[in-house]
């Protein structure tokens, strides 16, 4: 076994755990974050395969969409307290 069938076996075993932990997280952005792994990971496998410009259209397309998800998210749940905040210091 050669390094890149090495590398192949241990990108793919992280992808599948990333990939699982996607379906079952309970938080939103945790949930992201895994399919952010699972791109990279994907991404990493296309690398493996000389397939580079793949792999730099996965990330850029992909990866940075979810990344923008993850700040809307957390953009709404700073907006939610801050409202929370602001009808409990006015009663």
């Amino acid at each position: 076994m050669n390094v890149t069938t090495g590398l192949f076996y241990i990108f793919s075993t992280v992808l599948l755990i990333a990939a699982f932990r996607v379906i079952t997280a309970r938080n939103p952005v945790h949930a992201v974050l895994f399919l952010v792994l699972t791109f990279f990971q994907g991404a990493m496998i296309w690398m493996l395969l000389k397939a580079e410009f793949l792999s730099i259209v996965l990330v850029l397309v992909y990866v940075l969409r979810e990344l923008n998800e993850v700040r809307a998210i957390s953009l709404r749940r700073a907006s939610k307290q801050e409202r929370t905040l602001y009808a409990q210091n006015t009663h």
